[in-house]
């Protein structure tokens, strides 16, 4: 009986032992990342649920040398609504790095990191996870994360039956709106998703579009786009990359996202144009052999080699999508299209193209400042130049000249290299060089150079858009004019060489602070942001805070924005901007700031913000 009660307490033991001993694990398992930073990716790649804790492993990709943090109150939540809280974020093997909570953690040069974040022991039979670190702007949020299963989806969407024949519909104006409809499988209220929706340059505006449509309770987003065209917008939900969608006036893109699905099923399209644009999603995915390119361009000796090795591989490429029997014709042709504007890319900006690949594989350092960079395109530049390629223009590519060009990004990208002056025989336009002259108007670009195009609109549809877009501007010019500080265009009868000083004359007396920018630029308006504490510091101390802007800014968008940056706002022509930008601050890039004192002499210039210490310090000298 002993000896029996003594055998049941060791196999009891054994089990016990056993079952303590074993985790459970989940490898690479699904999770909907929620980020506040749209230029960082994270991905969960393990979560081990353990007897004493659980461990969720991230990778974490972002800028190099700039910071991530995770706070002290983060938690796991099971679907029960139990939270377990974090406890520390240390390594678990060589690769991991550690991570104080609620300190800033520095991304290194290759701008990626693995961590290990470790929290209260979960439930081993748990099946879902959600990772919340706060419900604030810039706050991350791990949603659904589990185990991959295969999700079921809504009975209308299993069984689409797409059109087989589809085919790039010809330009054609259609002045109408253009309807965008997502859903998002498995969505919970709480996640307070938005779907952006961008690089969408209406016909009648200068400027780019960009949405940002919240999801309903019942995880659907709908957004409605002004179009003249069929054209193509890029959206991006969470962690699903990029992708881009052909849409229409009065046509409605439906796109069921799937976050649980492989990569290339994660979204399903439905509405216009639907096999064309999974078929987009789904070819977008795939990887070129970069090594393969870069080897071929090691085997040319001159640039004329260089250019003729590049469009082999653009013919030889178009041969290749020409002959697929699994793709629809209007794929095809948008698919041929890109593979031109990637050879003009790269016979027109080598010297980049070259650098990015050389980078990407590893062949050189990438450059840590504005020097080495500068270093690197002279360099490169060698290698192919400008004489070698301008051939290329001649080529009747089919992104330029089809009548459904204009359906493809690539058409308003590849375009306006098309350079064409007054010198040029008057003929009628094409329709695609209708629509460019009318992008000519209202993007104000240089007659010089587009003067042919300018000069030769007759298209009746195309010239109602420049009317409208004009009588648009003349009504923003009678609002701004009315408004204090602000001057749109004032300037025009002044001399470039002479309008900085124009201005800088109106404030004699007193230090001038002089912010040269864009609305599209980044990097200019956290200048703004960083600025206002020191504008608040200084008040009482005579500085006048001068802001230069130029028609690469959206007039309706510079009109929004400058109530928000109190100072004095300048709206210059090309001309002026370009003179003040290249001869003055000898500057290539924004933001650029130079400050004058009270005689009017320059004192300090930058381009790039410097922080708001310094430049507090260089406005209290040109004050004294």
């Amino acid at each position: 009986m002993k000896r029996t009660t003594l055998s049941l307490l060791l196999v009891l033991c054994v089990v016990c032992g056993w079952s303590q001993k074993k985790d459970v694990v989940w490898n690479n398992p699904s999770a909907l990342c929620n980020l506040g930073s749209s230029s960082a990716t994270f991905s969960v790649t393990k979560v081990e649920l353990k007897d004493d804790e659980t461990v969720m492993h991230v990778h974490a990709e972002f800028i190099p040398h700039y910071w991530i943090q995770f706070a002290s109150d983060s938690f796991l939540r099971t679907s029960d609504g139990k939270q377990y809280n974090i406890t520390n974020g240390k390594p678990t093997n060589e690769k991991e790095s550690l991570i104080e909570m609620d300190s800033f953690f520095w991304m290194d040069d290759s701008g990626k990191a693995e961590l290990a974040l470790h929290f209260q022991p979960v439930p081993k039979d748990t099946k879902e996870i959600d990772f919340i670190e706060g419900y604030g702007e810039g706050a991350f949020r791990f949603w659904n994360i589990h185990e991959k299963r295969k999700n079921v989806l809504p009975k209308e969407l299993q069984n689409i039956k797409y059109n087989n024949a589809e085919v790039l519909p010809d330009a054609k104006i259609n002045k109408g709106t253009a309807t965008v409809k997502l859903q998002m499988l498995d969505y919970k209220p709480e996640m307070n998703l938005k779907a952006k929706i961008y690089n969408i340059e209406p016909l009648a505006s200068s400027e780019y579009l960009e949405l940002e449509v919240p999801f309903n309770n019942q995880g659907i987003a709908v957004a409605e786009i002004p179009l003249y065209l069929v054209r193509t917008a890029f959206f991006n939900v969470a962690n699903v990359k990029e992708t881009k969608c052909l849409i229409a006036p009065d046509e409605t893109t439906e796109c069921l996202i799937v976050p649980d699905a492989e990569e290339k099923g994660r979204l399903i399209f439905n509405g216009f144009m639907a096999r064309t644009n999974t078929e987009i999603y789904r070819e977008g995915i795939k990887k070129e052999n970069a090594n393969l390119l870069y080897d071929d361009l090691q085997k040319c000796t001159t640039g004329k080699e260089r250019v003729d090795c590049l469009e082999r591989r653009m013919r030889t490429r178009i041969a290749e999508i020409n002959k697929r029997k699994d793709l629809a014709e209007s794929t095809k042709q948008l698919l041929r299209m890109e593979e031109e504007n990637d050879f003009e890319q790269w016979a027109t900006g080598f010297a980049y193209q070259y650098y990015r690949l050389s980078a990407e594989l590893g062949k050189i350092t990438p450059a840590k400042n504005s020097e080495e960079y500068s270093a690197y395109m002279k360099e490169f530049a060698k290698m192919l130049n400008l004489s070698d390629c301008m051939h290329i223009y001649d080529f009747e590519l089919e992104c330029v000249t089809a009548p459904y060009a204009t359906c493809s990004p690539v058409y308003w990208y590849i375009f306006p290299y098309k350079r064409l002056s007054r010198n040029y025989p008057a003929r009628e336009l094409t329709f695609n060089e209708s629509i460019l002259a009318a992008k000519c108007f209202i993007n104000q670009l240089d007659p010089e150079v587009y003067g042919f195009y300018m000069d030769n609109l007759t298209d009746p549809d195309c010239k109602a858009i420049v009317d409208e877009y004009n009588a648009e501007q003349e009504r923003i010019r009678q609002s701004l004019s009315q408004q204090n500080n602000t001057y749109y265009l004032t300037l025009d009868d002044i001399a470039p060489e002479q309008t900085l000083s124009t201005i800088l004359e109106k404030y004699k007396g007193k230090t001038v602070f002089v912010d040269v920018w864009a609305t599209w630029c980044g990097p200019c308006r956290a200048g703004h942001k960083a600025m206002a504490p020191v504008k608040e510091d200084l008040k009482g101390q005579n500085i006048v805070y001068v802001y230069i802007s130029a028609p690469s800014s959206p007039v309706a968008t510079w009109q929004k924005m400058i109530p928000e940056i109190p100072g004095e706002h300048y709206f210059l022509n090309p001309k002026q901007y370009n003179y003040i930008m290249k001869e003055i601050f000898h500057s290539e890039g924004i933001p650029t700031y130079g400050i004058y004192n009270r005689e009017g002499n320059q004192t300090y210039t930058k381009i790039g913000f410097p922080g708001a210490e310094l430049m507090k310090e260089e406005l209290l000298k040109a004050t004294k």
